[in-house]
């Protein structure tokens, strides 16, 4: 079954006093034998049984299993010959203190392609045969050293390999325990297994049916105590496949384990998650917003000419002229102040509001309460903000019909000429919706405007107000570029979607503010969690190396972190949705408070977006842990306490 052929092993032997573990070591072992490897420490039995496990390599010489050279052996055989021929007893039992005593012996099955019934009737199986029916559901700190040794002993037989490797697996015992476990060991091997045991405990050999005494690397002696029964049934080759369940259940119970510490890492993470699906969320609010603003605020069919001197005769001739114009109506500045009862100031700014004749062709300011100001007329409209200043208790409608006392200054910013406070009494007929975003204004009928505005700058009845800026109204906004490109060159032209741009540039700003601070919080959790996983590894060494001891490739152990960085970011990321979600019920009713729009909008597609970023950040903050844990030399790993 094995041959080991001429074996030796140095360490260090580049260095000038390299350490030499193993001399020409030559042995043969069958199934059906008792092993009883021999020395005092240092004496290289250990090193010995890591050679024939194939946990490490010899420097000359080779180990033959079941005659095929495993030094030929690829990752993967070797794995598989773990994985299917050898179980490992160890001295400190390497029982994983998060999983109960039937799962860690179902641990032994975990590279095998066994569904997790039959894993659990084989490991249930076992622990009836050496006594532990009762402690199932036990957590191996509920249990002694006798009964932590046989659950090692069940791991090791749970998946029937030929080979049964025990190191020092009396060493952690009493006496009265160690003859319990040498018994079943002997009773393994009485079944036609080979059974080796590695120790310095020399009662050992009464149990034994060979005796192989090593010193300073060199075998001194090699005695066969009773024959043995060649078995020649070999154990079944069975199918590798790591079962995704038992890595997920390792990554569950860890995380379980380590509750606290995962769930403060996890909040940024969350925090991260939740602000990038805001930010989504309010960029598609902009952009519904900019759909609504289209309908309801921005006349797509008007251009605001402003040009650097006042507009002359000329000006308007010249435009008048064009066909595909239809209207051209001044625009003046025009401030207002109102004083409450409490002697204390509001003030705001004023508007006209197109002639009533054109008003159902182009937009109007929307209204809340009551109607828009008739021409002619000494009526005004009050957007919401400024009518809720006027209102008392915030009863806005009772404003309609009221009267507010109020002065205009329109300063002549052109010709410098003095202008004065006009006070003007005006009815108050409408309330308009809330500005979302931009400066609120009230809105008086055109020619009433025009006349405040001659009044405050000491102008006559018909005299021409100064001014330099326009309203153009086109009779089909297709024509926009046309007029645009035509005039451009006379005249600084605001455009519908120049509008747009400065309506929704407030909100683009504050969101490029959220999305900036949610991936400077995804970084900060990515290193975070790249770093807790690192702190993983160094903890679960010894979970690492029992995995590779069991037939755990290299892959599977980068499985192991991955799933575990996976997990993380998933309920983590799941959570930060919810958040999201949840945030959704606080800011839109904020929102509609005071913008009047819902400007938060999240969708399926944008939350699921944003759930798998965070799970691709903590999947990518796992990758250099989990290489990390798969480069781990396993003998280190199991040395370790």
């Amino acid at each position: 079954m094995i041959k080991i052929r001429g074996i030796t092993k140095i360490y260090n032997p580049e260095k000038q006093k390299p350490l030499t573990a193993l001399k020409d070591i030559n042995l043969e072992f069958g199934a059906g034998e008792f092993v009883c490897i021999l020395g005092k420490s240092g004496s290289g039995k250990s090193t010995l049984l890591n050679i024939i496990a194939g946990l490490d390599k010899p420097t000359a010489g080779s180990v033959f299993i079941d005659n095929e050279d495993m030094a030929s052996f690829s990752d993967l055989k070797l794995a598989d010959c773990r994985k299917d021929k050898i179980g490992f007893v160890f001295q400190d039992f390497q029982l994983m203190e998060h999983l109960t005593v039937l799962e860690n012996v179902e641990l032994g099955l975990s590279m095998n392609a066994v569904d997790s019934k039959e894993k659990r009737r084989r490991a249930k199986s076992i622990l009836t045969n050496i006594g532990l029916y009762e402690h199932l559901n036990h957590k191996p700190s509920e249990l002694s050293g006798g009964q932590k040794q046989r659950v090692s002993i069940a791991r090791a037989l749970v998946k029937n390999p030929d080979i049964i490797i025990a190191d020092e697996p009396t060493g952690a015992l009493d006496s009265k325990t160690s003859i319990e476990m040498l018994n079943i060991l002997k009773d393994i091997a009485d079944s036609g297994k080979l059974v080796i045991v590695v120790t310095h405990d020399y009662e050992v050999k009464d149990y034994s049916t060979r005796i192989v005494e090593l010193k300073d690397g060199q075998v001194i002696k090699d005695e066969i105590k009773q024959k043995f029964v060649q078995n020649n049934e070999k154990s079944i080759v069975q199918k590798r496949s790591f079962d995704i369940k038992a890595a997920f259940r390792l990554s569950w119970k860890r995380l379980v384990e380590r509750k606290w510490r995962y769930l403060l890492v996890s909040v940024s993470l969350i925090i991260g998650i939740c602000s990038l699906a805001i930010a989504f969320g309010i960029s598609n609010g902009i952009k519904s917003y900019s759909e609504y603003a289209n309908k309801r605020i921005i006349d797509n069919k008007k251009l605001t000419f402003i040009k650097k001197d006042a507009l002359t005769s000329e000006d308007y001739f010249a435009l008048k002229k064009n066909k595909k114009i239809r209207l051209l109506q001044d625009e003046y500045v025009l401030n207002a102040k109102h004083e409450l009862d409490n002697k204390e100031e509001i003030t705001f700014k004023v508007k006209s509001i197109i002639q009533k004749e054109y008003q159902k062709d182009y937009t109007t300011p929307e209204i809340f309460h009551g109607r828009l100001p008739e021409d002619n007329k000494k009526e005004i409209a009050l957007s919401y903000n400024i009518a809720m200043k006027l209102a008392d208790n915030g009863n806005i409608e009772n404003l309609i019909g009221k009267k507010i006392e109020a002065k205009f200054l329109a300063v002549d910013d052109l010709n410098n000429y003095p202008s004065r406070w006009d006070k003007q009494s005006l009815n108050i007929v409408g309330i308009t919706q809330k500005t979302l975003i931009g400066e609120d204004y009230a809105y008086l009928p055109y020619e009433t405007q025009k006349t405040i505005v001659r009044r405050s700058r000491f102008l006559g009845k018909n005299e021409d107000i100064p001014t330099n800026k326009m309203s153009v109204y086109l009779k089909d906004k297709g024509n926009i570029e046309e007029i645009y490109n035509s005039y451009v060159k006379s005249y600084d032209i605001t455009r519908p979607e120049d509008v747009l741009k400065g309506l929704t540039k407030v909100f683009k700003n504050f969101n490029l503010i959220i999305l900036g601070a949610a991936l400077l919080i995804l970084f900060i959790s990515a290193l975070m969690i790249g770093i807790i996983l690192f702190i993983s590894v160094l903890e679960r060494q010894r979970e690492i190396g029992l995995l590779i001891s069991i037939g755990g490739t290299k892959k599977d152990i980068k499985k192991i972190f991955v799933t575990e960085g996976l997990l993380l970011g998933t309920l983590a990321s799941t959570a930060g949705v919810i958040l999201s979600i949840v945030m959704f019920l606080v800011i839109n009713p904020m929102a509609m408070k005071y913008m009047n729009y819902p400007i938060y909008n999240p969708n399926i597609f944008t939350l699921v977006i944003a759930l798998t970023v965070g799970i691709v950040v903590s999947l990518a903050s796992s990758i250099i842990p989990a290489v990390k844990a798969s480069k781990l030399s396993p003998i280190e790993l199991l040395r370790r306490n």
